[in-house]
């Protein structure tokens, strides 16, 4: 999820925060009442959050994700290296046969 260093979060956190001062700065030297100014500053801030609350949902959903396939993954990985051992196992097994028969023939 890492490019040149910089993560996709902080691209996109960078992104909002740029846009959150650049509209208050505009509502600010904007030519309307103070009334309606705070009121635009409010619906903006109520935004902003809105914004923040959807962006952080995402990653948790993400982050779930993740887990969930980390976790099939290592239960993947648990399993080939049981299958693993016992094959080797029996193999270690026919082995010790055969060099038990070898010796009883001398």
């Amino acid at each position: 999820m890492e490019s040149n260093g910089t993560s996709t979060g902080t691209i996109l956190l960078a992104m909002l925060g740029g846009a959150v001062v650049g509209a208050g700065a505009a509502l600010l030297y904007a030519p309307q009442s103070g009334r309606r100014t705070r009121q635009r500053l409010q619906d903006l801030g109520e935004d902003a959050t809105q914004c923040g609350r959807d962006f952080f949902k995402s990653a948790e959903e993400c982050v779930a994700n993740a887990t969930a396939e980390a976790k099939e993954v290592m239960y993947n990985a648990a399993a080939e290296a049981k299958e693993v051992m016992h094959k080797g196992h029996g193999c270690a097994e026919e082995l010790r046969q055969k060099a038990e028969a070898a010796l009883s023939a001398r």
